[in-house]
Formats: C-alpha cells, sequence, structure tokens
C-alpha cells in the first residue's frame, strides 16, 4: 500500500494540507474548500506558515494526478488568497464578489496616525476598509476599545470603514458597500 504524503507532529502522522484538500473535494462545495485553504494559510488558529499558500499548494495538486473532485479544487485554489483572519472574513469575501461587486483585497497596508493597520478587507482606490468583527469584538472589553481606536483611526487616514457583524444581512452590507464606493 502507498504511503499516503504526510509530516510527523509530536510523533503522529499528519496528513499534508494537499493530501486533505484532495480527499475533501470530492465532497465539499467549491467556497467550503475556499474556506478550508483559505484557513490553512492563514492566521485563523495562530501564526500563519509563510510558505504555506493556495500558489503553492497549487503546484503539489498540478504535479499530481487527476481525482475525483480536482478540476473544483483548482477552481478553489484560484479564488483562496492568503492572509485571511477568520471563517467569517472569507465568507463576507465571497458573498460580496457573489452579490457582483468587485473583489476586496485581503489585508492591504493603510498607514494611520496610529501606524500601519491592516483592515481584513479593502477597496483601495475608494478608501474603502472592511472590518469583520465577531462576538468576541463586542466582549472583550479590551478588543473593543481596540476596534475602536483601528475604526478613527481609518477614518483620520482618509478612509471609510465599515464595521460588519453576524447578524448584519448581505443586503445591508452591499448597500453600505455601494454607497461607499459610489462616493
Amino acid at each position: 500500500m502507498k504511503e499516503l504524503p504526510h509530516t510527523t507532529e509530536w510523533g503522529i502522522a499528519v496528513a499534508e494540507p494537499s493530501e486533505v484538500l484532495r480527499q475533501i473535494s470530492p465532497v465539499f462545495s467549491e467556497n467550503e474548500l475556499i474556506a478550508v485553504i483559505e484557513a490553512l494559510c492563514g492566521p485563523w488558529s495562530g501564526p500563519a506558515d509563510d510558505d504555506l499558500t493556495p500558489g503553492r499548494i497549487q503546484e503539489v495538486v498540478d504535479n499530481g494526478r487527476m481525482f475525483p473532485g480536482s478540476r473544483r479544487l483548482r477552481k478553489a485554489l484560484e479564488r483562496a488568497r492568503s492572509g485571511v483572519g477568520s471563517p467569517r472574513e472569507t465568507w463576507l469575501r465571497l458573498e460580496l464578489v457573489a452579490c457582483c461587486l468587485p473583489e476586496p483585497v485581503v489585508g492591504h497596508a493603510v498607514m494611520t496616525p496610529i501606524g500601519e493597520l491592516h483592515p481584513d478587507l479593502a477597496y483601495v482606490d475608494a478608501k474603502v476598509a472592511l472590518e469583520y468583527e465577531g462576538d468576541h469584538h463586542r466582549s472583550d472589553d479590551w478588543q473593543f476599545s481596540h476596534d475602536l481606536e483601528r475604526s478613527t483611526a481609518f477614518q483620520a487616514a482618509g478612509w471609510i470603514c465599515i464595521r460588519v457583524g453576524k447578524k448584519m444581512s448581505t443586503s445591508r452590507i452591499v448597500a453600505l458597500l455601494a454607497a461607499a464606493l459610489d462616493r
């Protein structure tokens, strides 16, 4: 029996990301695959592995054989981005694109009065920042204050900062974003 590509972590064999993606691609949707790829290539659960990018995974997949779901996985890899900070940021970006809005940039550097900040998503030419705020952004006092300071800093740098939460409807987010992009 052929051994699957793996690494060893704490004495346990762990499948390589490309192998995991091969195994799940027949049953996951393209958007679900994008979310998994972005989780692998982003700081969701700690510091991101700079060597692991959608492009690097694409190289490994392209050098392999065809398999069930390989076309879907290749399309997902083309649409996945590095540096996405959370699953909700992935879904927000995919929703905006599905609504025929231009794709926002992930983690663009913005110089502000408090230093360089990186909004979750940005429309650079229009100077519009989107910040996704999960429940901990509201319930943790330090995080809440930090987010207010970031929002104010973006505004002071001439950017519109749209703060998005889980309960906001896609139509509301699109309306706010369309108004900001039209200014």
